[in-house]
């Protein structure tokens, strides 16, 4: 904290004068419009830059530079006057895999598949079964006020998962509801384990995958299109066919800090909340919050 509190008096004195003398006027479009300019953009980029020397150039949630790029932002906007700011702790897992694969009894192993974080570890064999819908009428049943849990739902979700689910491998294919709704409808069901298929051939489209640590869940990993396509097939003409998902990772907590300034003059009954990534990077987006009273 004491580091912080020094590179915070270092950032912000150059702006120090800014902030003196009597109170500005009312903003209007106009004149936000005309503040607007690139030099100060830039100015402000290059001190992120420089603070992200803090971690070897990376601004990640939870590392050292991304809560002194936090500092600083909060120090710009106290400059103002106009805002209350608060720091909000947001703790994260550092999630490291360890182990992850997907392997059918014909044998094949499948190559191109991602993680699907929050996902439970765990290495599971069992007998593939392919879930009709991509998983999701019975998601559609509860977004047409059917109880999840009623007879009308359980019909939903038979039809989702055919046959005896129970210990079964489930391969569900990507779309029309999230992947926290397959997953845990596919626990529900009696899954051990999902293989999530992408629906999109577009290597850009593929990527790690997340679902609600919140639920019921099971061991899960996310295939791509080609490999989802050909690991269907085989199982409608292959009776029985087995297959073997391995998850396995490392996790360390990290804490990071939401930035939440609220405009000190409007009706704080009547906000209006705004948002944006301070982070520099996809490892774990926190977000600097602008809570507008009108």
């Amino acid at each position: 904290m004491k580091f912080l509190s020094l590179l915070l008096a270092c950032l912000v004195a150059v702006d120090s004068a800014a902030a003196q003398g009597p109170p500005k006027p009312p903003l209007t479009a106009s004149a936000l419009q005309s503040d607007i300019i690139g030099s100060k953009l830039h100015t402000h980029a290059q001190r992120l830059q420089h603070i992200s020397l803090l971690s070897s150039g990376k601004r990640s949630h939870g590392t050292l530079a991304y809560n002194a790029s936090v500092v600083y932002v909060k120090a710009l906007l106290d400059l103002t006057g106009f805002y209350d700011t608060q720091l909000q702790p947001v703790v994260s897992k550092d999630i490291s895999f360890t182990g992850l694969a997907l392997s059918d009894s014909s044998p094949t192993t499948y190559t191109d598949i991602a993680p699907i974080f929050s996902s439970p570890a765990g290495l599971v064999t069992a007998t593939l079964l392919v879930a009709d819908n991509a998983g999701c009428a019975s998601v559609s049943a509860q977004a047409s006020s059917i109880a999840l849990g009623s007879t009308e739902s359980d019909i939903y979700l038979q039809a989702d998962f055919p046959g005896s689910s129970t210990g079964k491998l489930l391969v569900v294919r990507r779309g029309s509801c999230t992947f926290s709704q397959k997953v845990s409808l596919a626990a529900a069901a009696g899954a051990v384990g999902v293989v999530i298929a992408n629906n999109d051939p577009d290597p850009s489209h593929f990527f790690a995958g997340i679902v609600d640590p919140t639920l019921s869940l099971v061991p899960t990993v996310f295939v791509h299109k080609t490999g989802g396509d050909a690991l269907i097939t085989k199982i409608g003409i292959t009776p029985g066919l087995t297959g073997t998902i391995n998850v396995q990772f490392t996790g360390t907590d990290k804490v990071g800090y939401n930035l939440i300034a609220t405009t000190r003059t409007g009706n704080r009954d009547h906000i209006v909340q705004l948002g944006a990534h301070l982070d520099s990077t996809t490892a774990g987006p926190v977000s600097l919050t602008l809570s507008l009273s009108l």
